[in-house]
Parts: structure tokens; C-alpha cells; sequence
């Protein structure tokens, strides 16, 4: 429950009852703000269905599909599976729309659909709900919104604690099958996997402290993992076998570099990519100077989201 401060009392602010279709609306419209996503389009129709909001990722360079859950609405594990079938079995359908809106590339090879996700966005999700779609290995989210008196929102994705207690793999089916082939959720191991043991220990040390800080979150995306603050990048982090490279930044941060690290400009070779900078890091001496300047990328989003 939120409450107002008026002289040292404190009043609840109320939920406000809104329709379904102003939630979508609303989402669509402000999708950079609350995911870190791109609007591609509202009901998208393939195969006479219609997905309520049809979005990209572009840090996971992956199509994401959105759909507002009413309260005790059908099964999401049965309408995550159809979902993930229109994305294998329409694959052309989706390009084109994204070529149409975004102007990506109109070949297949362009996009990463195997980091394609499905997000359910509702209320009050149940305990069988939770459930149905607790599975490692599922790319399915559950987001949780609130719309309160005097039109303050609130939009925030559910945990799923028990991830790593059923794996996707011991569920029998066809359908199942294929995801497991097209889609799958990225572990840690395969990113341990490219370097040395000295690197991931750099790693450990740099993903302990930012995990310390208020909302941040590590996202594991097949070619490298990214920290986010506020669905906005602190990090991207390319694992090899004798380094960490790292891009961050944007030009217009300003920001102070110690003196220990080496840095170049990465957006005067690469003009389109979201970050500018980029830093080798190879053993211990030097990784918390990345610390220093993750946390002014930390306070310049934050000062962005108070305005």
C-alpha cells in the first residue's frame, strides 16, 4: 500500500479500477521508460491471432511479445507456447514488421530469436499462475502492475524464486522441444566457459559489487551479460579467453575516467552501437576503476528518471 504525507498523517492512495485496453495503451506508449524496449506495434495480427503488444529488445537484438493478462485468464503456460510457435513457425511474419517500424534488416540471420521472450503483464497473478511458467529454461516474464488514484503507475517484474527447481528439459511434448531447441534462458556456465579461470574471477568480483546496488540486475544474453539499472545500461561485458571487454557510457555522461584504465571510443568504428566507450580489463589491478565508472552511469540514470 503507498500512502501520502500530509502534515506527518499518512492516507492511503487508492487503487484505481481502469480498463485493460488503457493498460496496453499506456505500456505501449512508454515501453523505453518501463522495459527498455522498443514499440514495434499494437495487436499484431499472425496466423488470426492477435499479440497485444509486439516489442524489441534491442540489447538482446530479439523480438519480445507482450499480453495483458485479465485476472483468472486462461492458462499462460499454454498461451506461452503458442506464442513461441508463431515466432518459430512466422519468423517472416514478425521480420517484416520489424523492417516496416524499425527498419531492421530484413533477414532472418539479422535477429537473435533465440533471446525472443514472451511477458505477461497483469494483477494479482496467482500461486498456479506463478507456477505455470516457473520453469529454468522458460523465456517467459511475469510483470505486476498498479494504477492508483491521482494516475500514479507502477510496473514491476515478479521474481520467480524456484527457477532452478524443475527444468524445462523433464517436461515431455513436441512443443516443448522446439523451444528447447529455439529459445532457451543462458546460464553462467557458458560464459565461464570462454575464458580463463583468473577473468572469471575478475567477473565474480565485478558482478558481487554491482549486485550490491538497489535495482540492478545482471541479464545473461548469449554473446555477452549486461548490468541494468532502471532497464538501462551499466555494462555490456564480452567474455574472452583473456579478457574482459567492456562497453559503456554515453558521450554526453561526462564521464571521469581513473587514471588506471585505458579507454577508447568505440561509437567512431561502430556509429549504431548503444554504447561509446569501451575498456580491456585482464586480471585484478584494475577492475574497480569499472566500478567507479558503473557507478556514475548508476547516478546520471537516476538523475534522468527523478527529472
Amino acid at each position: 500500500m503507498l500512502y501520502k504525507i500530509n502534515k506527518e498523517k499518512l492516507s492511503a492512495i487508492q487503487m484505481k479500477s481502469v480498463l485493460e485496453k488503457k493498460v496496453q495503451e499506456l505500456v505501449g506508449k512508454n515501453l523505453d521508460c518501463l522495459m527498455n524496449l522498443e514499440l514495434v506495434c499494437s495487436e499484431f495480427q499472425v496466423d488470426n491471432k492477435y499479440i497485444d503488444i509486439l516489442a524489441f529488445d534491442k540489447e538482446a537484438n530479439a523480438p519480445v511479445l507482450i499480453e495483458l493478462k485479465k485476472e483468472n485468464d486462461r492458462g499462460l503456460f499454454d498461451q506461452g507456447m503458442e506464442y513461441f510457435n508463431l515466432l518459430s513457425n512466422r519468423k517472416n511474419d514478425f521480420l517484416i514488421k520489424l523492417h516496416e517500424i524499425l527498419k531492421i534488416p530484413a533477414d532472418p540471420a539479422r535477429v537473435d530469436w533465440s533471446s525472443s521472450k514472451v511477458v505477461f503483464i497483469g494483477k494479482n497473478f496467482t500461486e498456479r499462475q506463478r507456477r505455470a511458467v516457473d520453469f529454468r529454461g522458460l523465456p517467459i516474464e511475469l510483470w505486476d502492475y498498479d494504477w492508483y488514484e491521482g494516475d500514479y503507475f507502477k510496473l514491476e517484474q515478479i521474481g520467480l524464486e524456484k527457477r532452478a527447481s524443475l527444468d524445462i528439459k523433464e517436461i515431455k511434448g513436441n512443443a516443448i522441444s522446439k523451444i528447447e531447441k529455439e529459445f532457451k534462458e543462458h546460464t553462467e556456465e557458458e560464459y565461464k566457459n570462454k575464458t580463463s579461470e583468473k577473468v572469471w574471477e575478475v567477473f565474480e568480483n565485478l558482478k558481487e559489487e554491482l549486485l550490491k546496488w538497489d535495482r540492478v540486475r545482471m541479464n545473461m544474453r548469449g554473446g555477452y551479460i549486461s548490468f541494468t539499472y532502471r532497464n538501462c545500461a551499466l555494462a555490456y561485458i564480452y567474455f574472452r579467453r583473456d579478457k574482459l571487454v567492456i562497453n559503456f557510457g554515453k558521450e554526453e555522461y561526462k564521464l571521469i575516467i581513473p587514471n588506471n584504465l585505458e579507454i577508447k571510443n568505440v561509437r567512431e568504428v561502430h556509429p549504431n552501437w548503444s554504447a561509446h566507450y569501451e575498456v580491456t580489463i585482464k586480471d585484478d589491478s584494475n577492475w574497480y576503476g569499472l566500478i567507479v565508472i558503473a557507478k556514475q552511469i548508476y547516478d546520471k540514470i537516476d538523475e534522468e528518471y527523478q527529472k
